[in-house]
């Protein structure tokens, strides 16, 4: 069971490793200044985007440097964009293996990359998958928080589907936690959701798992009640649905 243990740790290190070999060749790649037309009579952007139009247009330098600035830039968020893919791909297929300790930082490296290009939908699905990693691996406070941001997101979005699918997961971290009346609550907006749309999967799920949390708080109670007369011996609490 040790030597498994320190497998993974090692496999945990190598992935971090390779994750900030990367960013770091991207941060190389960003600050690295784009030759002048003086230096080089042409100007190339990021590795090696955008040629030197601005020979051929007649603008002038400043002319020059701005359009290769920008097809620098474009070269270099495609990069990014193409990067945060295959980092989400990845992350999901570990998810699928249940390989957490894997997929977890390849998630968070692919939310910077969404901030960085301001990409909210990206940033949403990413955050999504953290927080159903934080709850596999019963961090639950750290799956709310990444639930609820993911949430606040798909409502700028206006995205009610994905928005019906975080607030149902929401009630299992509540639940986890035992904390009902929030799970009862992200239940009944994730209910109201999909029947908004006819979000049959989640509809169903989310009928099922009130009853389920409704049973649990009842039982909880019970017991409270139960502790309670023991103790001190107060009146039987009366638990109505």
């Amino acid at each position: 069971l040790r030597m498994e243990l320190e497998e993974v740790k090692q496999q945990q290190k190598d992935f971090e490793k390779e994750i900030a070999m990367r960013k770091g060749s991207r941060n190389e790649a960003f600050t690295t200044p784009a030759k002048t037309v003086a230096e080089s009579g042409t100007q190339k952007g990021v590795d090696g985007l955008g040629g030197g139009r601005g020979l051929r247009t007649g603008r002038g330098v400043i002319a020059s440097e701005e359009e290769d600035d920008d097809e620098g830039s474009d070269g270099f968020n495609e990069e990014l964009r193409n990067d945060m893919i295959l980092l989400m791909r990845t992350g999901r297929e570990h998810v699928t293996s249940h390989n957490f300790l894997k997929a977890l930082p390849l998630f968070e490296e692919a939310i910077e990359l969404a901030e960085e290009l301001s990409d909210e939908t990206a940033e949403a699905k990413a955050r999504g998958n953290l927080a159903t990693i934080f709850e596999s691996t019963g961090q639950h406070h750290k799956a709310i928080e990444n639930y609820l941001t993911c949430l606040n997101l798909l409502l700028k979005l206006k995205d009610i589907k994905q928005q019906a699918s975080i607030t149902y997961n929401l009630s299992f971290s509540y639940l986890s936690l035992e904390r009902f009346d929030e799970a009862i609550d992200f239940l009944s907006q994730s209910l109201e959701l999909a029947t908004q749309i006819g979000y049959a999967p989640i509809i169903d799920g989310a009928e099922k798992q009130l009853r389920v949390v409704q049973q649990k708080m009842m039982a909880a109670t019970t017991l409270d009640s139960s502790d309670d007369n023991a103790s001190d011996g107060g009146s039987e609490v009366n638990f109505s649905m």
